[in-house]
């Protein structure tokens, strides 16, 4: 004759109680993105298709996955949106000239060998859209200048 234990209860009952709430659940589907950020992707869409909301049950933001709930219709939807915007970002050459200058001299677009000293002259590789530190240096009162660059398509630019 067998006993049943009170820790083989608890267990048994435990794990009924999870495979019942994993039936209930609704069916999922993840999408990994490789280049947009998934909260990022996710407000994307959204400002587009606001029906977005009720088709993602999860955002995770550590493995930059967006969790559907396939039992909508509109999933598949959602699915090719933010397949969609999840491209490589264009990669771009900047070429710069750092000078500390004058301020009667702010404004000028070109190089006043007499006025201007030149402090650097960085070439950056940049990722569109990801800001990027081009120059870092210690001014004389102690504090730094830090010249930060984040590259945009022209069409990016002229919709902002």
């Amino acid at each position: 004759m067998k006993f049943i234990t009170l820790r083989h209860l608890v267990l048994t009952l435990l794990f009924i109680t999870v495979s019942t709430h994993a039936a209930d659940a609704p069916p999922n589907d993840t999408v990994p993105l490789k280049y947009i950020d998934a909260l990022m992707a996710y407000e994307k869409v959204k400002s587009s298709y606001p029906e977005i909301s009720a088709v993602v049950t999860a955002i995770q933001i550590g493995k930059n996955t967006i969790v559907l709930d396939t039992s909508d219709p509109r999933a598949q939807e959602v699915r090719q949106r933010l397949t969609a915007i999840d491209i490589k970002p264009k990669s771009m050459v900047l070429s710069t000239t750092i000078v500390e200058t004058d301020e009667a001299h702010a404004q000028n677009s070109t190089l006043d060998p007499l006025v201007d000293k030149i402090l650097s002259r960085p070439t950056a590789f940049v990722e569109e859209g990801k800001p990027t530190v081009i120059y870092s240096k210690r001014g004389k009162d102690g504090k730094i200048l830090k010249v930060i660059v984040i590259g945009r398509s022209i069409a990016e630019a002229e919709s902002k």
